[in-house]
């Protein structure tokens, strides 16, 4: 029996989503290649480029009309990037790097799509997806208990918390849908939860937390007939995970002490809280500065410690090097900063196709027996919802699961089509 290509190459690509945004400060600090001047390449992007080319070579270059809006909108996301590098007062010849990026999610949008218009590969990719979550939640448990809680629970990558919610949400909706499925479900949930508490990522906690809810909240909606098992899988999962959190504060107080000051750092807006609110205080003031065109695409980092302010926000940190130097860590005011009202048009049209695209994901997920998909959907959802204190939706694990979303609707309206050609609608 022979092993079907695509397959492969699907689990790779769901496995690879481990290697997002590599620790540079750990034994895979190599699995990220700097390129020119704060770009780089992970191993993620290198594999997902690869395999979706392949696909693209081997299936067609075929997009469809659902896809045809989404590549659209970012079309105009990087016509406005392009316009706003050419008519900045500043700007570099390596600041068009920035545009290939743009290109990128092009391409692991169209060539997921393709790849993901079959359920087997789907399936295939979501076995790839709980292993690289599985693997994370796993080694930064070990890495945290080992330490004593002393050392953050990161694995092999700080941007794993993408795989790890796509997961979670899976197991919540799988746990729900599918009562012989409950235990192992919550099992795998609670791991999860587990690697993200000990990876102390914030983004991640907060990324986790929104697509449960999400996902809960479309539980409670679309399965109104089964109220009960609802409250009775939620209050399962929650006291799970409260207990988890329990034993973890208990048995290694250190853990519980950390989270809890990272927690009062965001409340109390200090440490890399506080380097946030002086990158959004730039970004906002050279908006204002620049409302139409920006001061060009991937010029924040570049121009940082020149640009305007609008609250006098001190930084807590000191870069020597570009490299070195973070984004807005918000990608609307990053958008504004950098391509201004050219840019935020565009942005918005890819906004609001992200979220109809989800929508209509949902919508047709309820009378689908497919739970990955829907998982997917919640995540576009929710990280889009998060590019307004974080970077969601240019990130390229977010192109991977739009293009499985994409794919699954692609192959349900060719059988819908199938069906209706056959003479039964």
């Amino acid at each position: 029996m022979q092993l079907d290509p695509f397959l492969i190459l699907s689990m790779w690509l769901g496995i690879s989503l481990l290697f997002v945004n590599p620790s540079k400060d750990g034994w895979f600090e190599w699995l990220y290649l700097p390129v020119a001047s704060g770009y780089g390449l992970s191993l993620f992007e290198a594999v997902a480029i690869f395999v979706n080319v392949v696909v693209i070579v081997a299936k067609g270059f075929v997009v469809k009309p659902a896809e045809r809006r989404i590549i659209l909108a970012l079309f105009l996301v990087l016509c406005s990037r392009a316009i706003s590098i050419v008519l900045a007062q500043e700007s570099t010849p390596d600041q068009f790097l920035s545009l290939l990026r743009y290109s990128g999610i092009a391409v692991l949008i169209i060539g997921s799509a393709g790849l993901f218009s079959v359920r087997s590969s789907r399936t295939a990719f979501v076995v790839g997806a709980t292993i690289a979550a599985l693997t994370e939640a796993l080694g930064g448990m070990l890495i945290t208990l080992s330490s004593s809680g002393e050392q953050r629970g990161i694995l092999v990558s700080e941007g794993a918390y993408v795989v790890e919610a796509f997961i979670a949400t899976l197991c919540l909706l799988v746990a729900a849908k599918r009562v012989n499925f409950v235990f192992p479900a919550g099992l795998g949930l609670v791991v999860i939860i587990g690697g993200v508490l000990a990876s102390l990522t914030r983004t991640g906690m907060i990324l986790a937390a929104l697509s449960l809810a999400l996902a809960y909240g479309y539980l409670a909606y679309s399965q109104r007939s089964k109220r009960y098992q609802m409250l009775l899988v939620g209050g399962g999962l929650a006291t799970l995970v409260a207990g988890l959190c329990a034993v973890a504060y208990l048995s290694l107080p250190r853990v519980g002490q950390v989270i809890e000051e990272r927690i009062l750092m965001a409340f109390h807006g200090e440490g890399s809280v506080l380097e946030r609110y002086y990158l959004w205080d730039r970004a906002l003031a050279a908006f204002l500065e620049y409302p139409i065109t920006g001061i060009g695409s991937g010029g924040f980092a570049r121009q940082q410690a020149s640009l305007p302010q609008l609250f006098g926000i001190e930084s807590p940190y000191q870069y020597t090097d570009v490299e070195e130097l973070p984004g807005v860590h918000n990608l609307v005011l990053g958008v504004a900063s950098e391509t201004g009202l050219a840019g935020l048009s565009a942005y918005a049209v890819w906004f609001s196709i992200v979220i109809m695209l989800s929508v209509r994901a949902l919508k047709v997920g309820r009378s689908s027996s497919e739970v990955a998909p829907i998982a997917a959907a919640i995540l576009l959802l929710a990280l889009a919802l998060s590019d307004f204190w974080a970077s969601g939706s240019f990130l390229p694990s977010f192109s991977i699961l739009a293009g499985f979303v994409l794919g699954w609707l692609r192959e349900l309206r060719a059988a819908a089509l199938d069906h209706s050609r056959l003479g039964f609608a």
